[in-house]
């Protein structure tokens, strides 16, 4: 499908939505071919790879999340005179891709304040590892996403440290992204500093 084809198609779907009263059936149909069309179009804006390389697919998909619940809430927002694209490429730009980059760092910010490990002792990573998986005091598989108790931070949390992309951890789970995201970063922010203090204070031997 040519890129003219492509906008047609979701100028198309856009107005449906628009046209539709909030909340109902017709709105939500519109915005989920709205939603897939642009999942699949390939027009949507991406920065360069060296901008964070360590986080690149994670920041893309948090921000592509991001702006599929704006579009969902904010569907009138959108100007017809202008293309889709146009809309949804100045958001990525100007406020999602921002927002995800600043999110997903400060996820990662307490392992990385916390990595002078040792040379001769065991990795940090691993040290935290083994802290989640015996969880000795039994609260982080106590915490769980709302209507999923299998779902824990601590599950969660060893999806993520053993390299899975939010992506695959959506797949998985069949759970959205922003749910996961939303719950593993305020219970990282509550749990991080216990889990600094179990490694200050039981060094490896």
């Amino acid at each position: 499908m040519s890129t003219n084809a492509i906008n047609a198609t979701l100028k198309q779907f856009a107005l449906q939505a628009q046209a539709a009263p909030q909340g109902s059936l017709q709105r939500r149909v519109a915005l989920d071919h709205l939603i897939r069309t642009l999942q699949g179009c390939k027009l949507l804006y991406r920065p360069p790879r060296n901008r964070f390389p360590q986080l690149y697919e994670e920041v893309c998909d948090e921000a592509m999340q991001r702006l599929f619940e704006h579009i969902c809430r904010k569907i009138d927002q959108y100007n017809p005179k202008y293309e889709v694209t146009q809309w949804v490429n100045f958001l990525l730009k100007r406020c999602f891709f921002p927002q995800a980059w600043k999110a997903l760092l400060s996820d990662h910010l307490p392992l990385k304040e916390w990595d002078q490990p040792d040379s001769e002792s065991p990795s940090l990573v691993e040290q935290i590892i083994e802290y989640i998986k015996t969880d000795p005091e039994q609260c982080l598989s106590s915490v769980q996403v709302r209507s999923r108790p299998d779902i824990t931070f601590q599950s969660l949390a060893l999806e993520i440290l053993a390299g899975y992309k939010w992506r695959e951890i959506e797949a998985k789970l069949s759970s959205p992204i922003s749910t996961m995201c939303s719950f593993y970063r305020g219970h990282l922010k509550q749990f991080a500093p216990q889990i600094q203090a179990h490694i200050q204070d039981n060094p490896p031997s």
